[in-house]
C-alpha cells in the first residue's frame, strides 16, 4: 500500500501505508505539496495503516507541519498506533500538529 489522498475543498486527508520510511517521504511530501497548490489548507493524516515510522519520514511530517502552519493551515494526525503514539509523545513532536491523534472526522 502506498500513500492516498483525497481532497474535497480546502480540506485534504491524508492516508498513511503500513511503514512511513525514507524511500516513501518525498511522495508524502509532493502529495502534501500538490494538495497545497490545489488550495487545501486542513490537513488530516490518517495513521490507522502505519505500524512503523523512522527518522526520515517523522522529519518530513514536522516540515511538512511548519510549511501548512506558515500558509495559515492546520494538520492533524489521527489513528495512531499505541507504539506510534508513545513515539510522538517521546520526542514531544506532538506539539507540532494542531490536533494529535483527534476524532478523524471532526472539521
Amino acid at each position: 500500500m502506498s500513500f492516498s489522498i483525497s481532497q474535497v475543498g480546502d480540506r485534504a486527508t491524508i492516508t498513511a501505508p503500513q511503514y512511513l520510511v525514507g524511500s516513501n517521504k518525498e511522495k508524502l511530501k509532493q502529495l502534501t505539496l500538490d494538495a497545497m497548490e490545489r488550495d487545501a489548507k486542513h490537513f488530516v493524516v490518517d495513521l490507522a495503516s502505519a505500524s512503523y515510522i523512522d527518522s526520515a519520514a517523522l522529519g518530513t511530517l514536522v516540515a511538512l507541519s511548519n510549511r501548512i502552519h506558515e500558509k495559515s493551515g492546520t494538520i492533524r494526525l489521527v489513528n495512531l498506533s499505541p507504539d506510534i503514539r508513545s513515539l510522538f509523545h517521546l520526542t514531544r513532536l506532538e506539539t507540532c500538529f494542531d490536533d494529535f491523534d483527534g476524532d478523524p472526522s471532526a472539521a
